[in-house]
């Protein structure tokens, strides 16, 4: 089995933010594989679907992003998983708009959410994919950027 947990934040005023980047990408996973209606599981909305046989859970936790870990983590307990099998889907201001990046291990590098993460896994071999939401283009700061659409 395998995990994709998409961070974001609930509330329909976060539904279109940079910082909901991993939630849109994961509703773009739940639309293509038509996944149906999620049930509310590990502190998230989950879905799953197969793939060559392979079972993927994914989850859009519900906890605000900087407490991620703890429905991730609630998942990975439950489901008896190992960190390796979870795939973490996040906004990320170091990169340019619109491009991915793909690691198996490291720091969160700032980013609350992973870090929360990191943090539940006790380890930084977590598996995380990137997607680049730009740098804040003017003074108003990171958190005004990574929070508006």
């Amino acid at each position: 089995m395998k995990i994709v947990a998409g961070l974001g934040n609930p509330g329909p005023e976060y539904v279109f933010s940079r910082h909901n980047a991993g939630w849109l990408a994961v509703d773009h996973l739940v639309n293509r594989f038509s996944c149906g209606t999620p049930r509310m599981q590990f502190s998230s909305m989950v879905w799953s679907f197969f793939v060559n046989g392979e079972k993927i859970l994914i989850l859009k936790p519900l906890t605000y992003m900087n407490l991620s870990g703890k429905a991730v983590g609630e998942a990975v307990d439950y489901l008896s998983a190992d960190w390796e099998d979870v795939l973490v889907v996040y906004d990320d201001v170091a990169l340019p708009f619109g491009k991915l990046r793909m690691r198996s291990k490291g720091s969160a590098g700032g980013h609350k959410g992973l870090l929360s993460i990191l943090g539940r896994a006790g380890t930084l071999e977590v598996p995380r994919l990137r997607i680049g939401v730009g740098a804040a283009p003017d003074a108003r700061g990171i958190v005004s950027w990574v929070l508006g659409n």
